[in-house]
């Protein structure tokens, strides 16, 4: 059961209590609380649209970072729509309930996953088929909190610090296998600003990093929006072919 944030010095460490007895990080109370309340935006939203400016890491001695931007379209409980615009790949991806359809609009190569009924379940599916999944996908859950907070062991909250001049709630969390970070809008938006990720566990402990702009929430998108736009001449190829075409 989601319980409840408050902001009652009592009531946030009695939350971070049901929290950590959920399976929620442990740690600093007002981290756990601060994302929770995040969570439950999203979680309540029955659509929205973001765009991120992504920056990640190569692992290895010669790190090197790229860059990409995304745009999202999600509409719940069985409609997105991702195009991603990157230094080394050009990606978009739908799905309308039944498939998840994957393309590569410059090879005109695409995947297709028969899948559903809702996102949450092609979402499990692709990780599960084809061994990868939507950069920030975390954020795509109908339990956003859970699928964040999942294996996270101790939180913290940070301060406030401010992302490209806005005032944000800067929390810091670790797993096993990563440190992350999110700064959440301090405003009445109280939205993600900026998410980070750095693999501990890889050579040189390369990062992972999304700036979200425009967030829109209970927007209306059309069907249509969510319908794969696939030429003539594409190519159907396995899931596993795109993947080792290779980039981000």
């Amino acid at each position: 059961m989601r319980c409840k944030c408050v902001l009652l010095v009592a009531g946030v460490m009695i939350a971070a209590a049901v929290m950590a007895q959920e399976g929620g990080p442990a740690g600093d109370p007002m981290a756990a609380t601060t994302l929770r309340e995040m969570c439950d935006q999203l979680e309540g939203a029955g659509s929205f649209t973001v765009q991120a400016r992504i920056t990640w890491d190569t692992s290895g001695e010669n790190m090197l970072q790229f860059g990409a931007a995304q745009s999202i379209a999600l509409r719940r409980p069985d409609r997105l729509r991702i195009e991603y615009h990157g230094d080394l790949s050009e990606r978009i991806a739908w799905f309308d309930g039944k498939r998840l359809v994957y393309l590569d609009p410059v090879a005109n190569l695409y995947a297709q996953l028969e899948t559903g009924p809702t996102l949450d379940a092609a979402m499990d599916d692709l990780f599960d088929k084809a061994g990868f999944n939507f950069p920030l996908s975390d954020f795509f859950y109908v339990d956003a909190y859970g699928s964040l907070s999942d294996g996270t062991v101790d939180g913290e909250y940070i301060g406030l610090n401010a992302v490209e001049g806005v005032k944000c709630h800067h929390l810091a969390f670790s797993r096993d296998t990563v440190d992350w970070q999110i700064w959440i809008d301090a405003g009445p938006a109280g939205l993600p600003r900026k998410f980070l990720m750095k693999y501990k566990l890889l050579d040189g402990a390369p990062q992972f990093s999304a700036i979200f702009d425009d967030w829109e929430l209970d927007v209306e998108i059309p069907d249509a929006h969510f319908k794969p736009e696939l030429t003539q001449d594409a190519m159907q190829i396995d899931f596993i072919s795109t993947i080792q075409q290779g980039g981000r």
